[in-house]
């Protein structure tokens, strides 16, 4: 998760444990009406595996409210 405060852009990375691949993932943005996620998608490292979860949030409209951006990954052994 982010920190929790009023920066205008925020990214977060949800690693999976090593050894296991992400199946899915989602993110979550708690605070003002005025944010949005603007990216969610599988995290691949260079050989093209799903590693892992990243997220991005914006303000929509600039604000000095405190906000917090979760991430989280669906992690588990593919063979």
């Amino acid at each position: 998760m982010s920190d929790l405060n009023s920066d205008n852009t925020k990214v977060v990375l949800s690693l999976c444990p090593a050894g296991k691949q992400a199946l899915g993932g989602g993110a979550q943005v708690g605070g003002p009406d005025m944010v949005a996620i603007t990216e969610s998608d599988f995290y691949q490292d260079d050989s093209g595996n799903r590693v892992g979860w990243v997220a991005r949030a914006s303000e929509v409209v600039p604000t000095n409210a405190s906000w917090i951006l979760v991430v989280h990954a669906l992690c588990a052994a593919v063979g």
